[in-house]
């Protein structure tokens, strides 16, 4: 888990501007999704097969390098395909989905944990992402670029700076997300 934080903390914000950055003949975010899901999935499948503890801590490790790769830009791509009056609805349905699917996955992965195997959860995560991400590379169509990239920092310590730099100041107070 310590590993997880670490890795969110400096993949997850390097991920989400450079796939704002790019562009390519598949689009800005399919191909964080191409590299990321394989090493994900890669590693989730060689959690349960690991013979010794430096060994699973390893397919962990890589487990959490490839979901930090490709959550972001997925993540963004919701923003992508959805107009700014529509996005709130969008990320409302995707957390629901995403909430009924893990419920359903935790369930089904505790019969086959009994039934099968203790590696029949992990294949079973394993092929529903690739299934999942197969099906958005392949299906959904990422709208091109509108504008040229704004000029974003690039680093962490730069993204830092300049949120201390700005006069508004709101975004530290608590409660001043709140609706007024």
């Amino acid at each position: 888990m310590t590993w997880d934080n670490v890795i969110n903390l400096f993949v997850h914000p390097w991920a989400g501007v450079r796939s704002d950055q790019m562009w390519t003949r598949w689009g800005r975010r399919k191909p964080w999704i191409l590299v990321g899901v394989p090493l994900a999935v890669l590693g989730l499948i060689a959690i349960p097969l690991a013979p010794t503890l430096p060994g699973i801590m390893v397919a962990i490790l890589v487990t959490n390098l490839g979901r930090a790769l490709f959550v972001p830009p997925l993540v963004a791509w919701l923003g992508d395909l959805f107009p700014a009056a529509q996005r709130s609805q969008a990320n409302a349905a995707f957390s629901l989905v995403s909430g009924v699917a893990a419920i359903f996955v935790l369930v089904v992965s505790g019969v086959l944990f009994e039934r099968v195997g203790r590696a029949a959860p992990f294949v079973l995560v394993a092929l529903g992402t690739l299934l999942l991400a197969g099906l958005g590379v392949l299906y959904v169509r990422e709208p091109p670029p509108t504008t040229a990239p704004a000029q974003t920092p690039t680093r962490v310590r730069d993204t830092l700076r300049c949120m201390v730099a700005t006069r508004q100041r709101q975004w530290w107070v608590p409660g001043s997300f709140s609706s007024r």
